[in-house]
């Protein structure tokens, strides 16, 4: 894989990452009440870290070797959920009164939400990867 290809990657994924951030935002603020809106970046966090440890505990399927593969296929998975999200949490109408149905929605909404972090983080690894090899002229120790 060229490395040109593999840094517009980066940029473009982290880029779509930030407009989600400011879309959940803006729609969470608009359609829920304000405070909600904080819940979009524990959503990250939590996608972020789950991701994380799926990475860590499968570091076979996680291999240099299908690391391309891995890219395209986890990339791709951000952008479908970020789609589906969005159009399965426009039609969902929140209650935001105090009942087990609340709940439900609620925990519904976040769970689409958490899904495009979960895919996000995943190829992670295998851009350090690229990326360590890249800096490590710059970075090596000499004794």
């Amino acid at each position: 894989m060229n490395r040109k290809s593999i840094y517009w990657g980066i940029f473009l994924i982290a880029l779509a990452t930030l407009f989600w951030e400011i879309l959940l935002t803006r729609i969470f603020s608009a359609t829920m009440y304000y405070h909600f809106v904080f819940m979009s970046i524990s959503l990250a966090m939590l996608g972020f870290g789950c991701s994380g440890v799926v990475v860590f505990l499968f570091p076979r399927f996680f291999s240099k070797e299908k690391s391309s593969d891995h890219l395209t296929l986890f990339s791709s998975l951000f952008s479908v959920t970020i789609f589906l999200a969005i159009v399965f949490y426009l039609q969902i109408k929140p209650e935001l009164k105090p009942s087990l149905s609340a709940f439900l929605t609620l925990f519904k909404i976040f769970f689409l939400i958490f899904l495009p972090y979960f895919f996000l983080v995943s190829p992670s690894p295998l851009f350090l990867n690229t990326i360590q090899k890249t800096l490590q002229p710059y970075t090596a120790v000499t004794s």
